[in-house]
């Protein structure tokens, strides 16, 4: 099973060893990243929960640069592989009946370009069927690289699996084209006809199996037909309107950002209004706010915490937890941590003996309102099993309205909506300031896919924001409108992408009349998860100081002697807004002391070294300010 985050290939591991009853000895856990696993074990520590031991040998980096957690003892040389892959780690993944694991992992087995990484993930994949899990969550530029290991299945013989509720038709199709040339080879190296695919269709509904040749599309929308219906009757569990943000002043960003904390803030009294609990006799909820980028969202954080006008929010006080990529590793975790506890909305009384919420009413006494909001980017969107009252939106494309509507009401099933519980903003924020390409980074449009208004209500029929499902982004319009409607957009470009009749750098892999398969240059040119330079910086709070270096440095002179970086300089927020607290916020200090009592083998500088570590990109010269309770912010 691939998977594309780390914390949600711990976390699937750990759900199938639990509902499946099985053992370390019959499956195995492949993740990147030593000190996210680490992180995950110290979470769920109170529950038994163990993911497994330290990485091995360097022989095991060369051949498996990941962390793996199994205990099968098995003899490769049976096999005649004893030699070729001496690493134990490796042999075990090899060996494990189940194996769960990053994507990352598996890439290497179409992607590596030299050396040897590609031996074990291709013997997993000569060995294994495959599980792809929420494949349409990649990024389109990573979709190219998807297809090639698909084929590469394909030409093992290996079975596919596409596990998730929302994929758009041309992926879909161009995914069983890749697959279906492999497995032709496949036949042709072991004399056997050319195949008709097996293939089938699951939800909770029905299931379908039938052998495919060439009319694999006319199966695929028979299936969505029945899967549009079976939505449609569904009661309207996320209904969405339209936040109207049109006119905002672009010149300056405090006062562009000002304007914005003020429609938030009424949008957020407004929709807790409609989607709240009582608790001790007050009202509580808690909502997302999805926002597309970092930078935005610090804006309009700051702006909140420095509105001093709260005039007409008599009775209410709002609590605000800022979740992003940009933050300190441990501090990152533990506020995953607590989200984890509190957006468990299985038990309708749990919310109300959580410490960050009962905390809270009684540091607020006079206070009738409770409105708790994460602003978060789109990490919020997938790999997190949580449960908001309500949501606004900042759209970047259909998929990510889909997603983020997903997360309210997520555990109550039994909840329908007779009144918006979704707020969509009808511009986001680089419409806001006047971008030619706005739906973008994240999004699908692009200067040879514009868009002819930036205009959400525009975009999106009424009929589709008022019941959000899955139904725009499975199936395709009879009439589309790639240029005035968001859904049609994204399919579009998904069907030149992935589905497209003329060669283009995803066809020209597995095309029989091409010899793309004997070289990299594909892989070159449509690399997997291509990103820019990052550079890390290890954050040291000991002498109750926050000293930012460089992990250059901290690697050459030690974390007592690096050379504190002037790229990242601590610098608190100004927080004076009566009406608004930080939420969910930790001190670094107290964190790392907490990691020091579960690891007390370990140094206090390795633990900083691996646990205090940001993570940030190259491509901002100007610098940036760090605080604790919001991250990374540029100057």
């Amino acid at each position: 099973m691939a998977l594309g985050l780390r914390v949600l290939t711990l976390q699937t591991g750990q759900s199938l060893r639990q509902k499946l009853a099985l053992t370390d000895k019959e499956l195995a856990v492949l993740v990147g990243g030593l000190a996210q696993k680490q992180l995950f074990e110290l979470q769920n520590s109170d529950n038994d929960t163990e993911i497994g031991s330290d990485t091995g040998s360097e022989s095991a980096q060369r051949l498996l640069d990941e962390f793996v957690d199994s205990d099968i003892d098995t003899d490769l040389g049976e096999l005649n592989l004893g030699t070729l892959v001496e690493s134990d780690h490796a042999k075990r993944l090899i060996a494990s009946p189940v194996a769960v694991c990053t994507i990352d992992h598996l890439m290497q087995a179409s992607e590596c370009k030299r050396g040897g990484r590609y031996i074990v993930p291709m013997l997993r994949l000569f060995s294994s069927d495959v599980i792809f899990d929420e494949p349409d969550d990649f990024d389109q530029n990573d979709l190219p690289a998807l297809s090639r290991l698909v084929h590469l299945a394909g030409m093992f013989g290996s079975r596919v699996m596409l596990s998730s509720a929302t994929l758009p038709p041309d992926l879909v199709a161009g995914l069983f084209k890749a697959y279906q040339s492999g497995r032709m080879i496949y036949n042709a190296n072991f004399g056997k006809p050319t195949p008709k695919v097996v293939c089938a269709w699951f939800d909770e509904n029905v299931s379908k199996a039938v052998q495919v040749a060439d009319d694999f599309d006319a199966y695929h929308e028979q299936f969505i037909r029945g899967r549009v219906k079976h939505l449609n009757d569904n009661a309207v569990r996320h209904w969405g309107e339209i936040l109207l943000i049109d006119e905002m002043d672009n010149e300056d960003d405090d006062e562009f950002y000002k304007d914005m904390a003020g429609v938030l803030f009424d949008k957020a009294k407004a929709l807790h209004d409609l989607h709240h609990t009582q608790i001790h006799g007050k009202t509580v909820s808690i909502g997302l706010i999805r926002m597309a980028n970092i930078n935005p969202l610090i804006g309009i954080a700051k702006a909140m915490h420095e509105t001093g006008d709260m005039a007409g929010f008599d009775g209410c006080q709002f609590y605000l937890a800022c979740y992003h990529a940009r933050q300190v590793l441990i501090l990152r975790n533990q506020l995953e941590v607590r989200l984890d506890k509190l957006l468990n909305r299985h038990d309708p009384k749990a919310l109300a003996n959580n410490p960050d919420i009962i905390d809270n009413l009684a540091k607020h006494p006079d206070k009738t309102h409770h409105i708790f909001m994460v602003l978060a980017t789109p990490v919020a969107e997938v790999g997190r099993d949580h449960d908001y009252d309500w949501a606004m939106i900042e759209p970047s494309s259909m998929r990510s309205i889909i997603q983020t509507a997903g997360r309210v009401w997520r555990h109550r099933t039994d909840k329908v909506a007779f009144a918006p519980n979704i707020a969509i903003w009808n511009k986001n924020i680089r419409a806001l300031k006047d971008k030619d390409i706005a739906f973008c980074r994240p999004g699908f449009e692009s200067e040879r896919f514009p868009l002819a208004t930036h205009q959400v209500s525009k975009l999106i029929k009424q009929a589709d924001y008022e019941r959000i499902s899955s139904v725009a982004r499975i199936s395709k319009s009879a009439t589309p409108e790639p240029k005035k409607n968001l859904a049609d957009l994204e399919h579009a470009v998904m069907q030149d992408l992935m589905n497209n009749d003329d060669i283009n750098v995803v066809n020209a892999y597995y095309e029989p009349d091409t010899a793309n398969r004997l070289h990299v240059h594909l892989s070159c040119l449509t690399p997997f998860r291509q990103s820019q330079k990052q550079t890390d910086f290890i954050v040291n709070p000991l002498d109750n100081t926050l000293n930012i270096s460089s992990y250059d440095s901290v690697e050459m002179h030690g974390v007592a002697n690096a050379k504190t970086t002037h790229e990242i300089i601590p610098k608190a927020i100004t927080c004076q807004n009566p009406n608004l607290d930080t939420w969910l916020t930790a001190n670094l200090s107290d964190e790392l002391a907490k990691l020091r009592e579960y690891y007390p083998d370990t140094s206090v500088n390795t633990l900083i070294i691996r646990f205090c570590v940001l993570t940030i990109r190259d491509d901002y010269h100007n610098g940036y300010y760090f605080d604790e309770r919001f991250g990374v912010y540029e100057r």
